[in-house]
């Protein structure tokens, strides 16, 4: 019999989670709360079917979109969603959180991955880097040494994090951000798509460009 786990979700991340977990020999239950799964393949539950031998299976997150946060830009509704299912489903009853990683990324033994995280394809984690809890690495992302991210951060595909780099809780990095110079990034901050980052970036400001600036 397959290990199984609870993918809660029903965003284009929770596929690669889903399709990641398959391949690792997981069998996957869907807790979708708003039933918007794009995951047909899996079995579905719903809060109404929730039972403690479900609440006690490993679970890790996923996205969903909540209509409420739809007046948001993307980079701040991404967060906002990702913070408020976390809730949902620690209200549910799930309490343990597991962690995920792609079969080809690469991460080194002297890193910290907390829980709830979900690492994609040829991602790579150096020495000494941490990853902090409800956290997730797309694919092609380039953690350098000693690298700290902390806890509800998005990261884009491609992204490369130099060594020494701290990234604060709840921040976005859009596909294809560089951040070098052992830069802070600070709370709730959103570094757009495609930008290089060469200096700190204060709270809650959005920088875009190459070198990035605030946005106006």
């Amino acid at each position: 019999m397959k290990p199984r786990i609870v993918l809660a979700g029903s965003g284009y991340i929770s596929v690669e989670i889903y399709e990641t977990a398959v391949s690792l020999g997981f069998e996957v239950i869907n807790y979708d709360p708003l039933g918007k799964s794009r995951i047909p393949e899996t079995k579905s539950i719903h809060s109404q079917e929730l039972n403690e031998e479900l609440l006690a299976l490993p679970i890790i997150m996923g996205t969903t979109d909540y209509s409420e946060f739809d007046i948001y830009p993307t980079d701040r509704r991404a967060i906002l969603n990702r913070t408020k299912l976390f809730h949902d489903i620690e209200l549910a009853g799930f309490k343990n959180w597991t962690s995920i990683i792609h079969p080809s990324a690469v991460v080194s033994s002297s890193a910290t991955i907390g829980s709830n995280v979900f690492i994609n394809a040829n991602a790579t984690i150096a020495n000494h880097a941490t990853v902090s809890n409800n956290t997730q690495i797309n694919r092609n992302v380039s953690v350098g040494h000693d690298v700290v991210i902390q806890s509800f951060c998005s990261i884009g595909p491609g992204v490369t994090i130099t060594g020494g780099t701290v990234i604060n809780a709840n921040v976005f990095i859009g596909a294809g951000a560089t951040i070098i110079n052992a830069a802070h990034v600070g709370v709730g901050a959103t570094v757009g798509a495609g930008s290089l980052v060469t200096r700190h970036v204060l709270d809650a400001t959005v920088v875009i460009g190459s070198p990035a600036r605030i946005r106006s």
